[in-house]
């Protein structure tokens, strides 16, 4: 199985900036102007607010250059209802006020996306981290979003396949996705077919109470997809399997 990215050129952002994220702002001393920050955690599944995550924010600089990254703003806590509100006074001579990433820190045992599981396989350092990109409004404001995290729970994916591996293309894309509408996280993943693997059970951790949405993609002729979706609803300590056949 080759692990494709979740989304290859966002990771390679998060790998790049993760290093950059170094720099607290500090005290404004120059053109001065209040931003603000505020959203909510949330856990579908248990449809209940996430308190006490490390809630992180980051402006671009002015300065322009391959390896000046973002300051840090601004940090806080969520409260007991999950939301968090962060003003602070920013100097505009230094960041600018236009764009804003924030970035929030799930609980243990949380994802934001579908993660493989299995020897072999090294843990995810991000997928515990829920990061929006935002504009901000004439006010200094970001807009107010939710930052949904689940409960991890195994799944097995059963794999059957029924049709000949086409040798132009023999790979099986696969996608899962947790949530719905604005708030609908995804990862996607691909399975070299070859003569031993036409029955293959993969597994990973979805979220717990939502349902995942599983779609697979092949080619069964250069030109033409075949192109699938089923859905499971995972709970904590129930058979949570599905088979796919393709």
């Amino acid at each position: 199985m080759n692990l494709c990215a979740r989304c290859s050129a966002f990771l390679s952002f998060l790998l790049f900036c993760s290093s950059c994220h170094k720099q607290n702002l500090g005290p404004c001393t120059g053109k001065c102007e209040v931003v603000q920050f505020s959203g909510v955690a949330v856990d579908p599944g248990a449809q209940k607010p996430l308190s006490g995550l490390t809630v992180t924010v980051y402006m671009p600089r002015t300065q322009s250059c391959l390896y000046c990254g973002s300051y840090q703003v601004a940090s806080g806590k969520t409260k007991g209802d999950g939301t968090f509100d962060l003003t602070v006074s920013v100097d505009t001579t230094k960041v600018i006020n236009q764009s804003c990433t924030i970035d929030v820190a799930g609980p243990a045992s949380y994802i934001t996306y579908a993660v493989p599981a299995g020897p072999g396989i090294a843990s995810d350092p991000y997928s515990d981290i829920s990061e929006s990109v935002l504009a901000l409004d004439s006010t200094g404001a970001a807009p107010y979003e939710e930052y949904d995290f689940y409960q991890s729970v195994l799944m097995t994916v059963q794999l059957h396949r029924t049709s000949a591996i086409l040798p132009s293309e023999p790979f099986l894309g696969l996608s899962f996705a947790m949530g719905v509408g604005a708030s609908l996280s995804s990862s996607v993943w691909g399975l070299n077919e070859t003569s031993t693997n036409a029955d293959t059970a993969l597994t990973l951790y979805t979220g717990a109470g939502v349902f995942t949405k599983i779609n697979a993609i092949q080619f069964i002729t250069d030109s033409t997809k075949e192109n699938q979706t089923d859905s499971i609803r995972c709970v904590a300590g129930g058979n949570n399997t599905i088979v796919i056949s393709y």
